[in-house]
């Protein structure tokens, strides 16, 4: 036979001896306590419970006062309703969850009650750990997707030595600055990703043109421009990065219309984009490349607030400044 450890909600112990007798024609054993009262209930109720069998009335609370306690408490025991006449009232209890709901004149069908309840639950214990396993799945799944991120914006710093440290640098200062200007938090994650790949387009652009020690020629300059455009042509197509493109495709458009590659203008520009161009432009003039020194931070302070208005979008100017101020920016 079936051991079941059972809670009983009810102040007759005669009906208890009852349904332990029909309990043991069905088949089951019972490990067993019987409470009447709602502090001695609330105390009872123990995850390892099998199936909590309720009168309705008691005379200090209901079955459905009962059933609110458990799903409080978030426990998912099986609650059937065992009642002497108030089939109506049973029925409301299952229709806020209850497993079941039995007359005590026609227990024939405790049996068959237990069985399918239990079923039930069992198939509700499956479905978690099929949504616990999926959601593990998917967390694996974006871990490796970072990952890979990761790797895709080190490969490209490491393919310009000076570039070197630079996807991350701007990322953090990006994501500190987004946060910020109250983008929302859902938002932030295409942020990261599409900082960290602010150049991936640039794979496309030979190394000649890339690594030039001088000023780049007119048509070196028309190849140059076209690195947003092979971002779009390379992200565009995976799904997982399609909503990171802002960044990517839009972070060399100017506030005032003269940028690249569609001349976007004023808020016409994706927000993450304008508040990535500041970064981008800090961080390239902050450390030496072979076409220019290290900027001092007095001259390149004066300069990011000679561009507020023209390159730059101006509330994002006065953020990045504020943030500045306090420190946010220092280097480690």
């Amino acid at each position: 036979m079936t051991l079941l450890k059972i809670l009983f909600l009810e102040d007759r112990p005669e009906d208890v001896e009852l349904t332990l007798f029909e309990l043991r024609l069905a088949g089951y054993n019972a490990d067993w306590k019987r409470v009447d009262t709602q502090k001695d209930y609330v105390a009872s109720l123990d995850p390892a419970l099998d199936l909590i069998l309720a009168d309705y009335s008691l005379p200090q609370f209901t079955a459905l006062n009962a059933l609110h306690l458990l799903q409080e408490r978030q426990l998912d025991i099986p609650f059937i309703v065992v009642t002497g006449s108030i089939e109506e009232a049973a029925i409301e209890c299952m229709k806020q969850g209850a497993s079941d709901y039995l007359l005590k004149d026609r227990l024939g069908r405790l049996g068959p009650a237990i069985e399918s309840a239990l079923q039930q639950k069992r198939l509700r214990a499956e479905k978690r750990q099929a949504e616990e396993a999926l959601q593990r799945a998917h967390r694996n799944l974006a871990e490796a997707y970072e990952e890979t991120l990761r790797g895709w914006s080190k490969a490209m710093d490491l393919h310009d030595h000076e570039l070197e440290g630079h996807s991350e640098r701007v990322t953090a200062m990006t994501l500190k600055l987004a946060a910020a200007m109250g983008m929302p938090e859902e938002q932030i994650k295409y942020i990261q990703r599409g900082a960290l790949l602010h150049d991936i387009g640039k794979i496309a652009v030979p190394d000649a043109i890339l690594q030039k020690p001088g000023p780049l020629s007119e048509e070196d300059w028309v190849i140059m421009r076209k690195h947003p455009l092979y971002a779009l042509e390379m992200l565009a197509a995976i799904s997982y990065l399609r909503p990171s493109l802002d960044i990517p495709y839009a972070h060399h458009e100017r506030w005032d219309g003269s940028g690249y590659p569609r001349g976007l203008k004023g808020e016409e520009i994706p927000l993450a984009a304008r508040i990535f161009a500041i970064i981008d432009v800090w961080d390239a003039l902050l450390y030496a490349r072979v076409y220019h020194p290290a900027w001092e931070i007095p001259k390149l302070k004066e300069y990011i607030l000679s561009q507020s208005g023209r390159q730059f979008d101006p509330r994002v100017v006065e953020k990045f400044f504020e943030l500045l101020n306090r420190g946010e920016f220092d280097r480690k």
